[in-house]
């Protein structure tokens, strides 16, 4: 059985960057379309920025949460083999 025992900061930040921008993706499809089923130039504009604004947030918002998920885990794992080598 493999032991995981430290995970680096960036890789983790990139595999949930990663992660984000697909789920931004998926957002702001659902924003482009409901922004042009409004009827009004105003929805469509809103749309557009809302798209890119849910990109740009799932990307760093998802590289942030990998960094803070790797930080929590190896501090989290070196308590645990601490308590595991007495």
């Amino acid at each position: 059985m493999t032991v995981i025992n430290k995970i680096e900061y960036l890789s983790a930040g990139k595999v949930w960057a990663i992660t984000g921008l697909i789920v931004g993706i998926i957002g702001a499809i659902i924003l482009l379309v409901s922004g042009a089923a409004s009827g009004s130039a105003l929805g469509g504009a809103i749309g557009v920025v809302g798209a890119v604004v849910y990109i740009v947030g799932g990307l760093v918002g998802g590289f942030i949460s990998g960094v803070i998920f790797a930080l929590l885990y190896n501090f989290v794992v070196s308590k645990a083999t601490k308590l595991e080598g007495k």
